[in-house]
């Protein structure tokens, strides 16, 4: 028997609420750390956290970061927080926490919402959060256009805020273009914030926080950045001075990327198994889809131990 359902008008709201990949944001629980889990950001330095995730750090002060389970704030759901934190108080600058979102095209001409939760909120109540837009052109692209800052006191809940984002009508866009979503910060005193589902949707609704599988959200970042794990490769009773090791990624990278070896320390054995520190130990000819790692000896070269190499095509 079928069941005849009455055809129903969804509002632009509701439908968005229905729609897979809401969030523009990649990793916004938090939940991939390829790079690991703490670390700190020196006064005036960028630097990378979880995946995705970038901290400008241009206040006085070293920034402390860290990622863990949001299970100790109560919760149920598989996520992690970003905890921000001063040992001492900064009397200048700001904390901009951002991710560059492939594509300018992306969002533009209507609003868009940037909605986060603050977990928990430790002696920085009067700290100003502000949200804010940046489209990006690209190589040879047009001049970058912000969007106007919306401001708000922190405090522990939700907080959420609608853009308008203008049309690209009539802008050149060029090779690395992206639109950048922002949250910063003023700190003026010692203590720490902590932030969580973060996502940027289209329209000016904030609708509940779109958790994609574990595995989805991993791929999804190493386009970007891959740590590579690569097995020992062995060549036995090999005399060649010179070997090449291809290094497959699991995903295919958004550009060529910049490839970062381990140390050369043990890294190459011998004809007889006799460990070598190389003499040659380079990364070579790296496309979007894998590397090669070129390793050499003058006695002669028989494999390389195992590691991990990282694979970076950020924009």
């Amino acid at each position: 028997m079928t069941t005849r359902v009455p055809y129903q008008l969804l509002t632009p709201e509701a439908q968005t609420a229905f729609t897979a990949f809401r969030n523009k944001l990649i990793n916004g629980d938090f939940r991939v750390v390829q790079r690991g889990t703490s670390g700190t950001i020196a006064a005036s330095v960028v630097g990378f956290t979880a995946d995705r995730w970038l901290i400008s750090n241009t206040t006085d002060q070293t920034l402390s970061w860290t990622v863990a389970s949001s299970q100790s704030y109560g919760r149920n759901r598989d996520e992690n927080y970003l905890s921000l934190s001063f040992a001492a108080a900064p009397t200048t600058g700001t904390v901009l926490v951002q991710q560059r979102i492939e594509d300018v095209r992306n969002l533009a001409g209507g609003q868009a919402t940037l909605a986060f939760d603050t977990l928990d909120v430790q002696g920085v109540v009067s700290t100003q959060a502000s949200t804010s837009f940046e489209q990006i052109f690209g190589s040879g692209g047009s001049t970058a256009v912000y969007t106007t800052p919306v401001s708000e006191t922190i405090a522990t809940g939700r907080m959420s805020s609608t853009h308008t984002i203008p049309s690209v009508a009539g802008k050149t866009i060029g090779a690395g273009s992206h639109v950048t979503a922002f949250m910063s910060f003023d700190p003026r005193n010692i203590g720490y914030w902590v932030i969580g589902q973060v996502q940027v949707e289209s329209g000016p609704v904030a609708t509940p926080f779109e958790s994609r599988p574990l595995a989805l959200e991993m791929a999804l970042c190493q386009r970007y950045h891959e740590a590579v794990y690569y097995q020992s490769f062995y060549v036995p009773g090999t005399t060649a001075t010179l070997m090449y090791v291809p290094v497959p990624f699991k995903v295919r990278k958004r550009v060529p990327p910049v490839v970062t070896l381990p140390s050369s320390a043990n890294a190459a054995y011998d004809a007889t198994g006799a460990v070598l520190t190389p003499t040659t130990w380079t990364s070579d000819s790296p496309n979007v889809d894998a590397c090669r790692i070129e390793v050499g000896h003058a006695s002669g070269v028989g494999g390389v131990a195992v590691g991990v190499l990282t694979a970076e095509a950020e924009l």
